[in-house]
């Protein structure tokens, strides 16, 4: 495996990643009535979760070295579960469901998946193509 590069512009990268985390704390926890009144989101809930959960592990196992995706999963794996466990703690018509916690899962696993075959450091890349 080669060796992880610096990456030039990393704080636009981890700006990047911590507003993808804000909607994700935001979409999370948006009250059940609010979310349904006006929601972009037409899809499955849980195939919205799977989704959300590899863009966000794909986008910060593009960031950090190989030696820290595993980090970064369970990072996410815990965020998923304190905001499922907020769903019931706030009562926000929302409801904390073990199936979330799949979803979450398999998408944090997907990325993990991924990322060791190859896609991770994905980041460096695109900054060697675009001469960035």
């Amino acid at each position: 495996m080669a060796t992880h590069q610096k990456l030039r512009l990393s704080s636009f990268w981890w700006a990047g990643g911590l507003t993808e985390v804000l909607f994700l704390v935001y979409g999370s926890l948006e009250p059940a009535w609010s979310a349904s009144a006006g929601s972009l989101f037409l899809l499955n809930d849980k195939v919205l979760h799977v989704a959300a959960y590899l863009a966000v592990a794909s986008w910060f196992m593009g960031i950090v070295e190989p030696s820290r995706y595993r980090l970064v999963a369970i990072a996410l794996f815990v965020l998923g579960d304190t905001l499922e466990f907020a769903q019931w703690f706030m009562r926000l018509g929302r409801l904390a469901e073990w199936g979330d916690v799949a979803a979450n899962t398999l998408g944090i696993a997907t990325a993990l998946v991924l990322a060791y075959a190859g896609l991770g450091s994905w980041m460096v890349r695109v900054e060697q193509r675009f001469h960035l």
